[in-house]
């Protein structure tokens, strides 16, 4: 072949496809950018990259070590974030949460549970189409903050759209029936910590301390409490 083979280009191991904006990958060849800096906080704290190749002399980290390095066993159980990292977010999304189950009580009453439930998701769904479509004006011209998605992206994204959206028809049933929102809101929620903390052990093999499995076995007391409680439902 010669020396014209010098221009030739290695092609990538795990490639990907851009269409415009939008870039086509591999399962394996990409992490989010919060698994990659999570990934990397834990890499540093445990000292996986201290005097590797991972980082150059102005201390930033070798993209391509980056990837190994999220795609590798030692890093795919990484610790949970500081507190103070997410508890700001996630108590928001509790409160969305609070609102989203009293807004059901409050509409329950004067609407079928599965046409509440459509509902709800044709506005989730227009709301969520604006957010995209302003995400992609904004980084119309950022190659770094491109959508990137794969074929178990998708088909998880539709796995949960269909929990969802059966848990929003139960939701509006449950409220239909007369029962008090601050009982069945508890109870609901309190509950999908339970069974959330059980799939995660048995499907994603997460871990638990004693001390996490007890604050677990609290909550389902504190539910059953409420749930026992004599519902008499005040005026509206």
């Amino acid at each position: 072949m010669g020396s014209s083979n010098s221009s030739l280009r290695q092609a990538p191991s795990s490639p990907s496809l851009a269409y415009g904006r939008l870039r086509f990958d591999s399962p394996k060849s990409q992490a989010s950018p919060g698994r990659r800096l999570l990934q990397r906080a834990a890499a540093e704290r445990d000292g996986l990259l201290v005097g590797s190749k991972a980082t150059t002399k102005g201390g930033s980290m070798d993209p391509r070590t980056l990837v190994e390095l999220v795609s590798s066993d030692s890093l795919q159980s990484v610790a949970s974030p500081p507190l103070a990292v997410w508890i700001g977010p996630a108590l928001l999304c509790a409160l969305a949460y609070a609102f989203y189950n009293i807004f059901i009580k409050k509409g329950s009453a004067s609407i079928h549970p599965i046409l509440g439930g459509v509902v709800l998701q044709i506005v989730a769904a227009l709301l969520g189409s604006l957010l995209l479509s302003y995400i992609i004006i904004q980084n119309s011209e950022d190659e770094e903050n491109v959508l990137y998605w794969d074929a178990a992206g998708i088909r998880w994204a539709v796995c949960a759209g269909a929990a969802v959206g059966a848990a929003e028809i139960l939701s509006f049933f449950v409220s239909s029936l007369g029962v008090q929102a601050m009982q069945s809101i508890p109870t609901i929620i309190g509950g999908s910590v339970f069974f959330g903390c059980v799939l995660g052990a048995c499907l994603l093999h997460e871990v638990l301390t004693f001390r996490g499995w007890f604050g677990v076995f609290l909550i389902c007391v504190g539910i059953t409490l409420v749930g026992l409680e004599p519902s008499v439902e005040g005026g509206h």
